[in-house]
């Protein structure tokens, strides 16, 4: 195993251990009665299968699709013609 193949097994090992903090702080956070960008309630089941779930389905959509808002979401904004921005 050469210096590159070390380094590459460390990202690696180091890129797995972020994902898994992050995964366990997703299944620990609180799920949102009410959409944090157009306020529509959040279906019960929504939240119980989605833990941290801040976005109502149709948000959501327009998240995932680039559609236009001009309203922010954590993070992140939507603007019209331009997609998401972080």
């Amino acid at each position: 195993m050469d210096e590159i193949d070390r380094d590459q097994a460390g990202n690696d090992l180091l890129l797995e251990t972020m994902i898994a903090r992050n995964r366990s702080a997703i299944r620990h956070a609180a799920s949102r009665a009410t959409c944090q960008v157009c306020g529509a309630d959040i279906p019960e089941k929504r939240q119980q299968l989605i833990p941290g779930v801040f976005l109502c389905i149709d948000c959501q959509c327009r998240v995932e699709h680039g559609k236009p808002s001009d309203t922010p979401v954590r993070g992140f904004t939507m603007r019209i013609g331009t997609g998401v921005h972080f």
